[in-house]
């Protein structure tokens, strides 16, 4: 591939059609959009290495937090933002924050369960009770848990670090019904 068919390809990635606007009209890179740069980024450096370089053993853990991030967010968007919002700030009184909040920071394997499963009933979150359902989202692999669970527990102020597919499988295995 040579300089011009990559800057092509990087602009195509950067710039989908239907691109997100912000307040004044000015395009600004969606989720997906960051997703297809940061892929095209891997390929394209791919595609420039050496034979040795391509021989290494797994991505650096940096990289794979990168790419726990990326696709964690990815499915929030999907699957937790219409109810916890974009910003984790939750809605009112009727669904819980995810950002800053201390239920999260005490119940790490609960919320790994309450994304697979569900919630039904009540749960209390910096001092607010909250009683709407939340529906589980079983069709989640453990990796996919895994990431969304690693972009919420560091997305907005919280900064918990990379949970691993490891900790979601003990986890599933042990504490989950």
């Amino acid at each position: 591939m040579d300089r011009n068919q990559g800057a092509s390809i990087l602009f195509a990635a950067a710039h989908p059609s239907g691109s997100d606007l912000d307040r004044h009209g000015i395009e600004v890179m969606n989720v997906r959009s960051k997703s297809n740069v940061f892929w095209f980024l891997v390929l394209l450096h791919a595609g420039c290495a050496t034979k040795s370089e391509t021989q290494s053993p797994a991505p650096s853990e940096h990289e794979e937090f990168a790419r726990y991030m990326m696709e964690g967010g990815e499915l929030y968007n999907l699957h937790c933002a219409n109810c916890h919002q974009h910003s984790g700030k939750g809605l009112g009184k009727v669904f819980p924050p995810l950002d800053n909040a201390d239920y999260m920071e005490a119940n790490l394997s609960q919320v790994i369960c309450l994304i697979k499963n569900g919630l039904r009933g009540e749960i209390v979150v910096n001092g607010i009770s909250f009683s709407e359902p939340m529906p589980g989202a079983p069709q989640l692999t453990h990796l996919e848990l895994a990431q969304v669970t690693t972009y919420i527990y560091n997305a907005w102020s919280n900064k918990k670090g990379m949970i691993t597919l490891g900790k979601v499988e003990v986890v599933l295995q042990s504490s989950c019904e």
